[in-house]
């Protein structure tokens, strides 16, 4: 096993590891959000401790992987005409088109119809990840307008200041914040979301930048702006996998 940054390497497959220290907490958890390895810990247990730990349980980790991932593919798009997904909240259907003239991939929304048209060149056999990355891109364009009005609004509701925010590829969690930087991250999928849901991700993790912490103190502040924040965070538990692609 081998750690680079936030990555680790097991069994040569490179896996997202998300590492967690508590302080009131005296035991050590690994799991698996979707094809993400989160470790919640002990302050007192030092991360060379944890490795260690790991490398000893490698095999059942590597299996927990593959289990993680097979659930993961149901939700994996094909980018096939019929196929649904996410954008502001509703359900879009994919339309695949293939044009002979076509020489490059390129991403077209249809608002009225709630549809997103796929062209591809015919001539030539199209690469998923080709097309993940104009999706990526599509929804990072979308989220970046989405942010640019939505997180100065609720900056001045809450009153909380943020210094950077920046754009992430991550599918594994909506956002992030680090309190000492006022540092806060979003993930490019963020426009998949309904409104309210978009919003209850900014007020999470502004409220970060007065508690580190999911205390019961961090909660109340977020119900302050939020009345109904429980109810839409159950949402975007539930519906977590669908932002996946």
């Amino acid at each position: 096993m081998k750690k680079m940054q936030d990555i680790v390497l097991i069994k040569g497959e490179k896996i997202p590891i998300r590492i967690r220290s508590y302080r009131n907490t005296k035991k050590i958890r690994i799991f698996f959000h979707e094809d993400l390895l989160c470790v919640s810990k002990p302050t007192r247990y030092s991360n060379r401790r944890l490795e260690k730990l790991i490398l000893e349980n490698e095999d059942l980790i590597f299996k927990q992987y593959q289990a993680a991932r097979g659930k993961e593919k149901e939700y994996r798009k094909q980018w096939k005409t019929g196929e649904k997904i996410l954008f502001q909240g509703e359900e879009y259907e994919i339309i695949r088109v293939e044009k002979m003239n076509q020489k490059r991939i390129t991403i077209e929304v249809s608002t009225e119809e709630k549809k997103i048209l796929v062209i591809v060149p015919a001539e030539k056999e199209t690469p998923k990840e080709k097309i993940d990355q104009k999706m990526v891109q599509l929804f990072r364009n979308q989220t970046e307008e989405i942010l640019a009005s939505r997180l100065p609004f609720w900056s001045e509701q809450t009153g909380l200041v943020y210094q950077t925010v920046r754009i992430s590829d991550t599918k594994s969690k909506y956002g992030s914040c680090m309190p000492q930087r006022k540092a806060l991250q979003f993930s490019a999928r963020l426009s998949m979301l309904s409104k309210d849901e978009v919003d209850a991700v900014i007020v999470h993790e502004l409220c970060h930048l007065q508690h580190a912490n999911h205390s019961k103190d961090f909660y109340q502040l977020i119900q302050e702006y939020m009345p109904n924040y429980l109810e839409i965070n159950q949402l975007l538990k539930k519906n977590g996998k669908k932002i996946i692609f």
